[in-house]
């Protein structure tokens, strides 16, 4: 059961891009507004961990890693929050099990985060701030272009 947690908690980023990616495949603007806004969040988090430097809670982990030693802001609630907000704001209407599971997915990436000492909570809190900023800045980049 904890090796299940633990996978699905580590691979949380990567569902929500299917997920989404599948829900935004026949609309194709979107799709690349939703592979810009990945691109764009994972510079920008290497650049703020590089700019930040804050430690992560375990400092053994990566520690041989140039990008992944640091832990401020958390790349995965970053990641996480940046596509769900392109999601959110690219479709009309949203069942309420899509609520409940995208909502899941990220309180339990977010617990095998901080469960694991990857991260503490102000580092995840952070990164889903910065990812929700950047996915509305990027909807609103595309709805100026489209």
């Amino acid at each position: 059961m904890l090796h299940a947690f633990n996978f699905i908690g580590k691979n949380a980023p990567l569902l929500i891009i299917a997920y989404t990616g599948y829900n935004l495949f026949f609309i194709k603007s979107r799709l690349y507004l939703m592979l810009a806004t990945v691109i764009f969040s994972y510079i920008l988090n290497v650049a703020l961990k590089q700019t930040i430097k804050e430690p992560r809670t375990e400092p053994n982990i990566f520690r041989e890693s140039p990008t992944e030693r640091y832990g401020m802001p958390s790349g995965h609630m970053q990641l996480f929050t940046a596509v769900s907000t392109v999601y959110w704001l690219s479709m009309r209407s949203h069942p309420v099990w899509e609520w409940i599971g995208i909502g899941g997915l990220m309180a339990i990436s977010a617990a095998e985060r901080w469960m694991n000492r990857k991260h503490s909570v102000a580092q995840m809190v952070v990164g889903a701030i910065v990812g929700t900023i950047t996915g509305w800045m990027m909807y609103l980049v595309a709805q100026k272009r489209y």
